[in-house]
């Protein structure tokens, strides 16, 4: 499962790991501040995040999901998200400092953080017999994607991480991959795995091959058309 003249970059959320469960869990008790398990939280608030989930990325933007069910809006798309966007920018702002504070919190449960996330079966497998080494691309914080790998096992395939730190938007994340390691990929062929169509059409003009993981927190595509595919395997048949 090596293909010498292929590198894999991934996205991490959605991709490698569902970590839904902690990303709605850490954001609805910064936004609404509490300290509630899943169990907690009303069913209703949990199906709505759940269902918008794929319309946002970096973790600022979870708190467009939280505004807009406590403002009873009944349905989200990219429009009304870009609206919630503008108006709460400086919310937005407070929310991310918040959030992360909070993560780190939860951390400090150790198992209980680590429980709250999952690596995806097929992805689990193909990671366990891939002989190669790839990137992870993500608006995820690095410290999450270091202590995340190193509990699932694939630390050590890792080539690097272009994470949050550097920036959230992936256009700048390949920037700064595609600068720092140009000899390296010289002469091989680059695949990235996202499960947002945005992200994959704010890539697309680098010199790499797009796939879009119908398995993350979106099944489909509504305005694009990246190769879809529903298992990592596809890769390489």
């Amino acid at each position: 499962m090596k293909s010498t003249n292929i590198v894999l970059a991934l996205d991490f959320d959605g991709v490698i790991c569902d970590s839904i469960d902690e990303c709605f869990l850490t954001s609805y008790n910064v936004y609404h501040k509490k300290t509630a398990s899943i169990s907690d939280i009303p069913e209703e608030n949990r199906n709505f995040f759940y269902k918008y989930r794929f319309y946002v990325r970096p973790a600022r933007e979870y708190f467009l999901i939280h505004k807009a069910f406590q403002q009873d809006i009944k349905y989200l798309d990219l429009k009304i998200i870009n609206q919630l966007k503008i108006k709460y920018i400086n919310e937005m702002n407070f929310f991310e400092k918040e959030f992360y504070v909070y993560r780190d919190i939860l951390k400090q449960s150790g198992m209980y953080w680590l429980s709250l996330h999952k690596v995806y079966d097929h992805v689990r497998r193909f990671l366990r017999k891939y002989q190669g080494r790839f990137f992870i691309v993500t608006t995820k914080d690095r410290n999450s994607v270091e202590v995340l790998s190193e509990y699932f096992s694939f630390h050590k395939k890792i080539l690097d991480i272009f994470s949050k730190e550097i920036s959230i938007e992936k256009n700048k994340l390949f920037a700064k991959l595609f600068t720092k390691h140009r000899e390296y990929l010289k002469d091989k062929k680059l695949f990235y795995v996202d499960d947002s169509e945005w992200e994959l059409a704010n890539i697309q003009n680098w010199p790499l091959d797009c796939f879009f993981a119908s398995w993350g927190y979106t099944g489909r595509q509504e305005n694009h058309s990246f190769k879809s595919i529903k298992n990592i395997n596809e890769l390489f048949v």
